[in-house]
């Protein structure tokens, strides 16, 4: 009933006793009571870059006055936030980050709701982060060493690859990575690099990961690593 805004309901029980005395049944007493609605609504804490995201998408807010109180909602709207803070740049951001606090007292029947970031989150998860070098790792099998290394013409990209010749020239390589080095981290950008790579239909494993450059407090800038291992070839006939 409190999931769902009934804060005044109310629930008892009873025990319906049958002719078997191995057996009986539970009857339960539900007392509704009035729903609460959302009142006002307030973004707070997030700090002024933060603010700027989740002020531009206003009116795809899941929370709105008037609305029934719902646990459902306030829980789709935490994901909705990590989507946000994700695509703007703040890689170690996640859905349990927003916290809620409710005043259910100042306005009879109402509720009054803050949103606001979650005491205690770490460091890392408060700013956002930018592209640094990108690490392409090629293996014809798993654990096969790397023989050789090639840097991109901008120095930014790095090919370590098993065997004599790389598999796929550069360009297809990196026109599947939508990182860009110098960039804010998007989660789209994630997504996107992911779905290009398994497309290329030539690769048995597949894994992206992002590391940050050093270990320093005020560090901004996520090294990106994709490591693949290519699938085998195919046989094919036809007359």
């Amino acid at each position: 009933l409190h999931n769902y805004g009934y804060f005044r309901g109310d629930v008892d029980y009873h025990i319906v006793e049958s002719n078997d005395s191995l057996a009986a049944r539970v009857a339960y007493d539900v007392t509704m009571g009035p729903v609460f609605h959302l009142d006002s609504i307030e973004y707070r804490s997030f700090g002024t870059q933060a603010d700027s995201l989740l002020e531009a998408s206003t009116s795809k807010r899941l929370l709105k006055s008037g609305d029934a109180f719902n646990v459902v909602n306030l829980n789709a709207e935490q994901q909705r936030i990590e989507g946000i803070m994700r695509n703007g740049g703040y890689y170690y951001w996640n859905s349990s980050y927003t916290a809620f606090q409710a005043d259910t007292l100042a306005v009879p029947g109402y509720v009054q709701l803050r949103v606001l970031p979650k005491a205690g989150i770490p460091g890392e998860a408060l700013r956002p982060w930018y592209i640094g070098h990108t690490y392409i790792t090629i293996r014809d099998q798993k654990n096969s060493p790397l023989d050789h290394e090639l840097k991109g013409r901008r120095g930014t990209t790095s090919y370590l690859w098993s065997g004599d010749v790389m598999p796929a020239k550069t360009r297809i390589w990196r026109s599947a990575i939508n990182h860009r080095h110098g960039r804010i981290f998007r989660q789209s950008d994630q997504e996107n690099t992911i779905s290009k790579l398994a497309a290329l239909g030539t690769l048995s494993s597949l894994e992206v990961s992002y590391t940050p450059r050093d270990t320093s407090a005020l560090c901004d800038t996520l090294d990106v690593h994709v490591n693949v291992m290519m699938g085998n070839p195919y046989d094919s006939s036809f007359e």
